[in-house]
């Protein structure tokens, strides 16, 4: 099948191409009747020069002899001849049996000869006049038919010529095309593979010395310079938590033993230090892992299956105990099976945020609903609330990091919970979006599934 951009130049090339043939048998079509007339009148210019300067040499009756016998013996070939008085018109010799009145002395004309039946068409004859010593005129020519007749035929033939002339030039633009699109194919599977996390692969071709190598060698240069990049990403991201979470381990336990060794207002604010130490360790290894997902390459090739139903049943039954305590019931559907690729872990932490983020803005008594669907390959998992909903300008921004909903500064977070999960649905190649409705929040996560 062929592809939108290949099909596109595909037709304006053969489109070009036949523009140009149409043009050049076209061309070829008025060349060939003029090259053939233009041939005609320099051999007649030639025989009469000779003829001219014959009579200069031989007169009157040695070139009446010489008309005569090249009357007699030249009609196999479509020569004619009239050797006439000036004046009078008298033909003196020759095989033309009339001065045609079409004449033109010293140019080249063409007048009709009758055949020799009644019933012949006449001959179409090419010929050119001169007159000799302002008595004598002579006449020469050559029937037009045998040469023009095999001009015709090569005007027949000169379209079926061009057709095959094309179609030979379609089918080796056709095959040189989808020679240099299937280099251009090998680059772009390169990058998908790059894109499903195969950091290392490279573009083929680069070898090779022409635009399409020198693409190649640009694309493997800047995937060697991410390859490093990434590296140096996730080096830097170590060597982070391992020189703050020391300090940040040891301020919370120094902040422990001094609201033991406390008591009173002290020991209140000593706590109050110490939470807030907690919540600062944890929206940094929350940054942490945003990081550690987002250095990771973005697709499955390399992931193992996991049945998403589980997971979710799973997460779902984790948070059921919180849920009972304030009236909330979590519903789920999902069908027998939902089969994707994907880190199981990752997938866990997905979906216990939306939960957990539903949870938190839901009402008491209300419901918070877990579907999956399966269509054509693809599944859709949707988290639905009923609490107080988000509004256009806060969709937008929701998963960026440290965004938080005007009506949610009150509650607990830093606003990183949606980064990560779309941190975590990029990494497998998954869609997460808000979805519209007439109550609460509902946020969709969907993506491939499994095989």
């Amino acid at each position: 099948m062929l592809r939108p951009g290949f099909a596109r130049l595909f037709l304006t090339i053969a489109l070009l191409l036949s523009l140009s043939i149409a043009g050049l048998v076209a061309v070829v079509l008025h060349w060939s009747e003029n090259w053939t007339l233009d041939q005609i009148d320099r051999e007649i210019a030639a025989e009469v020069s000779d003829l001219s300067a014959f009579y200069e040499q031989r007169r009157m009756l040695g070139l009446k002899e010489l008309v005569e016998e090249r009357s007699a013996w030249r009609p196999a070939i479509g020569a004619v001849y009239l050797l006439a008085y000036r004046k009078s018109g008298d033909r003196l010799g020759g095989n033309v049996p009339r001065w045609p009145a079409e004449a033109i002395l010293d140019k080249p004309f063409t007048f009709a000869l009758a055949g020799d039946y009644d019933d012949a068409a006449p001959a179409q004859i090419r010929a050119r006049a001169v007159v000799l010593n302002n008595v004598f005129t002579l006449l020469v020519g050559r029937s037009l038919e045998p040469r023009m007749a095999l001009v015709r035929d090569f005007q027949k033939l000169l379209p079926f010529l061009a057709a095959a002339i094309g179609a030979l030039g379609l089918i080796g633009i056709f095959l040189i095309s989808r020679m240099m699109l299937t280099r251009m194919e090998t680059i772009n599977a390169t990058a998908r593979a790059v894109e499903s996390g195969e950091i290392k692969a490279r573009a083929p071709g680069a070898d090779r010395d022409d635009e399409i190598g020198d693409l190649a060698r640009n694309v493997n240069r800047m995937l060697d310079r991410i390859e490093v990049l990434l590296d140096a990403t996730r080096a830097s991201t170590d060597r982070i938590a391992h020189e703050l979470r020391t300090p940040m381990t040891r301020l919370r336990a120094h902040l422990q033993q001094a609201a033991q060794a406390v008591s009173g207002d002290a020991r209140e604010k000593l706590e109050d230090a110490l939470d807030e130490t907690r919540k600062l360790s944890a929206s940094f290894n929350a940054l942490l892992d945003i990081s550690r997902i987002e250095a990771n390459a973005p697709g499955t090739a390399t992931l193992p299956d996991v049945d998403l139903r589980e997971i979710v049943a799973e997460v779902a039954e984790f948070y059921e105990p919180a849920a009972e305590e304030r009236g909330i019931v979590i519903d789920v559907r999902a069908p027998e099976k939902l089969v994707v690729r994907g880190d199981r872990v990752l997938l866990q932490r997905l979906v216990a945020n939306l939960v957990d983020n539903a949870l938190k803005f839901s009402p008491d008594g209300g419901k918070i609903a877990l579907g999956m669907e399966c269509e054509g390959g693809r599944f859709l998992f949707r988290v639905s609330d009923e609490g107080p909903g988000i509004s256009p300008d806060f969709a937008a921004v929701a998963f960026e990091r440290f965004s938080r909903a005007p009506d949610s500064q009150q509650k607990d977070g830093f606003g990183l919970g949606l980064a990560i999960v779309h941190a975590i649905a990029q990494r497998h190649g998954f869609t997460v979006a808000f979805e519209p409705g007439d109550k609460g929040a509902s946020l969709v996560v969907s993506g491939p599934m499994a095989g």
